[in-house]
């Protein structure tokens, strides 16, 4: 079913609950709140096992500290990758917008719903979401309460599906804490996400990767797909299949299995050596003409030099190539290429660079050793997959939270610390400040003297002038590579 059908029929089956729970929060106890699109759902359980946790402060404290030069690293790697990308894709405009034009993303690329974005699948996706979501926010908890601050509560922000978790500090707690004490409750998120996906990687690396081997030592062509009607349907060969030799001659790589079927011609009956589960076999096929199949699925290509030569009717794909891709997982850093490759796994697969081998029919193509051989195929390989999902999503948004911008963590950092050193550059005395609530709402530092007020009046305009001119600048450089591609269509 395509994507924006799913998300449209998703989308009325929410607004229709939000109707529901509309007419049904007049009850205090309800604890859902709406606030416009959102569902908002606030609840006291967990506050005890997050306090719990948080026992051992001290711990926590030193672990927090080092996630705070964590998160100041990954945000300013981030924004230097943002900043980037960002210079790269105004160059090719320039350079060359007609195909960067043509290199516009669907609008699908752009929602990080799983189902909905082509690359995200949804069982894996939303487990790794929702894994993310509650080790983030329960992180902040645990963060609060070693730091001596009360948390009113802990819930889930929705929007069709959940899109956001959170634990709510006292606020009062959280604005008379140290700055230091801020950043150790705004880094605990990216940086217990990172830790999960370092776990996550670890295992999937070291206790999956590391318990399987290509078939055939990495020997032969696996079979991608069959073209129904063709020589290898006949012949009754699948997908999944290794072949291992024609007409006796080994296949061993790529190139021997095209310049072994390069010296065949239409009508002529081979013999072919193939692997299926590990077992050897063997069939005879008629080959076709490789000019016709060529004239029905490309009918302008000048494909005379085919006449005569014979057609199978497979795609393959070499198992040393499979074996490079199992390597990719195994050694995602053992150089730059790997961990490009592993970041960026979901983008091949869906553009067809890359075979998806924790699913069939690649899976076939694996041998499992050791304890977690006694697991069922699709099990073992269906586990490696939610791992990599894990890995995939936590880093995502992890890198995402750490960026120094409006409300997210790293942003959250950025203001906590600019506030700081502005107070410090005045020579505020923190004994003439003190929290109260504001008019709006939410709360905000008064001088208890006009010359404090004066300095504090100060310091909130250049941190407001800073915090959105760097917050807007950084939104644009997100956006500048994914519109100009779409703006250019409209004039190529």
């Amino acid at each position: 079913m395509d994507g924006w059908v799913v998300f449209f029929i998703l989308l009325a089956a929410y607004l229709g609950l939000t109707i529901v729970l509309r007419a049904r929060l007049r009850e205090p106890k309800a604890g859902f709140e709406l606030n416009g699109p959102f569902v908002m759902w606030r609840t006291q359980l967990g506050k005890r096992a997050l306090e719990k946790v948080a026992r051992p402060a001290r711990f926590w404290n030193v672990v927090a500290d080092a996630g705070i030069v964590l998160t100041w690293i990954v945000g300013a790697l981030i924004f230097a990758l943002v900043a980037f990308v960002c210079i790269v894709s105004i160059q090719q405009a320039f350079a060359a917008p007609a195909s960067t034009a043509a290199s516009a993303q669907p609008p699908q690329y752009l929602l990080g719903l799983p189902g909905i974005n082509p690359l995200i699948p949804v069982g894996y996706g939303l487990l790794a979401i929702v894994l993310a979501l509650i080790i983030h926010e329960g992180s902040h908890g645990v963060m609060a309460y070693a730091s001596r601050m009360k948390v009113k509560s802990l819930g889930l922000l929705f929007f069709i599906l959940p899109i956001g978790a959170f634990v709510e500090p006292d606020e009062e707690d959280l604005e008379k804490s140290t700055t230091r004490e801020k950043n150790r409750v705004f880094a605990a998120g990216p940086t217990s996400n990172i830790v999960l996906a370092v776990v996550a990687g670890s295992l999937l690396a070291l206790v999956f990767m590391g318990s399987v081997a290509v078939a055939n030592d990495g020997h032969g062509v696996a079979i991608a797909t069959v073209e129904p009607g063709s020589a290898a349907e006949q012949a009754g060969l699948q997908k999944g299949d290794i072949i291992t030799a024609l007409d006796g001659k080994a296949v061993n790589t790529r190139d021997d299995y095209v310049n072994d079927l390069n010296d065949t011609a239409a009508g002529q009956q081979i013999g072919i050596d193939y692997l299926r589960s590990g077992q050897t076999r063997h069939t005879e096929a008629v080959l076709g003409d490789r000019y016709d199949h060529i004239q029905r699925v490309a009918p302008d290509q000048n494909t005379d030099a085919n006449h005569g030569k014979g057609f199978l009717g497979i795609s393959g794909v070499p198992v040393s190539a499979i074996d490079a891709e199992r390597d990719i997982f195994l050694h995602p850093f053992a150089s730059p290429a790997n961990f490009f490759a592993y970041n960026f796994y979901p983008l091949f697969i869906f553009r067809g660079i890359f075979a998806d081998i924790f699913a069939a029919p690649y899976t076939s193509l694996f041998v499992i050793h050791g304890p977690l051989a006694a697991l069922p195929v699709p099990v073992f390989f269906g586990l490696a997959a939610a791992l990599y999902w894990i890995v995939w999503i936590n880093v995502t948004l992890a890198t995402f939270n750490a960026l120094p911008m409006g409300p997210l963590d790293g942003g959250q950092m950025f203001r906590a610390t600019l506030r700081d050193r502005l107070m410090r550059r005045y020579k505020v005395d923190p004994h003439q400040v003190h929290v109260e609530r504001a008019e709006l709402g939410g709360l905000k530092l008064s001088g208890r003297d006009a010359d404090t007020q004066q300095k504090l009046d100060r310091i909130n305009v250049v941190v407001k002038r800073t915090t959105y001119t760097l917050g807007f600048g950084i939104l644009a450089l997100l956006l500048v590579p994914i519109l100009v591609p779409h703006v250019l269509q409209l004039f190529y």
